[in-house]
């Protein structure tokens, strides 16, 4: 697996983060030619799994079904990929991830139940929960609820004995976002395009300045985007090459920097 993109301290892997997981140290070595540190923090958006033939109202008011059978919309089982991404994340860490209702649990128990065999003494602590609120939901043409929430796990690596926790986030952050989706604009060419004021919030708060984040679902590239306006390395895989170039031109034409935060701890 080569990079598809690469600048200053981010990279773009094309690929399967099944694959590019457990062999992501000899990866970044390779590409970066220095060892892959560990990781501060895993920050992604993986596929929900939506049902075939669900129909989505975005762009402007077009209604758009998804009838593949591969791509963005494809469930990758949590247990697939989870215990893998833990693995790189360094004690004190934080690992967030999105996931729709149905499969809050389930990733919440792939976290709870990460085998430490590799990692003796540490295990990963649940935290909180993210949520992005969208004050007009697009209206859907089946008859149910029109979700306006969107909610995001969060938890963080820890150690038998050692109970401290760090924070980047400046005080006391809401654990919210309020504003209208990327995916409602017509600029998004990406169906579950995150927005990067709420992306980005989520960085200054669970990476420490300068730290490493990784995606293993890049999507958008809205995560990368939000690593280089703050000053973070990141590391991004994405499966589907369309997305992959997505990626690579939004990121090309990105300038630097947000001021960064202190660290407290908690």
């Amino acid at each position: 697996m080569t990079p598809y993109y690469r600048h200053d301290r981010i990279v773009l892997f094309h690929g399967d983060c099944r694959e590019a997981l457990p062999h992501l140290k000899a990866l970044y070595a390779h590409t970066m030619k220095e060892w892959l540190p560990p990781v501060d923090c895993v920050l992604t958006d993986p596929p929900y799994g939506i049902m075939k033939g669900a129909a989505f109202v975005r762009n402007g008011g077009q209604t758009v079904t998804d009838d593949s059978e591969e791509g963005w919309n494809v469930l990758v089982p949590e247990r697939e990929w989870i215990p893998q991404a833990l693995r790189l994340l360094r004690f004190g860490g934080y690992f967030a991830a999105f996931a729709d209702t149905r499969r809050i649990r389930e990733t919440e128990n792939a976290i709870c139940d990460w085998d430490t065999d590799d990692d003796h003494g540490k295990y990963m602590s649940l935290w909180r929960r993210f949520y992005l609120i969208n004050p007009a939901p697009p209206p859907t043409p089946r008859p149910t609820f029109m979700s306006g929430v969107q909610e995001c796990v969060i938890a963080w690596k820890s150690a038998s004995g050692v109970y401290k926790r760090e924070w980047y986030g400046g005080g006391a952050t809401p654990n919210f976002w309020i504003g209208i989706p990327a995916t409602r604009g017509e600029h998004s060419e990406h169906p579950a395009e995150k927005p990067l004021e709420a992306m980005t919030l989520l960085m200054n708060a669970l990476c420490r300045p300068g730290g490493l984040v990784l995606d293993p679902f890049a999507g958008s590239g809205t995560t990368l985007r939000a690593a280089q306006l703050t000053g973070r390395r990141a590391i991004g895989i994405e499966l589907e090459e369309r997305y992959c170039e997505l990626i690579a031109r939004r990121l090309s034409q990105a300038v630097r920097s947000i001021p960064e935060q202190p660290v407290l701890f908690s």
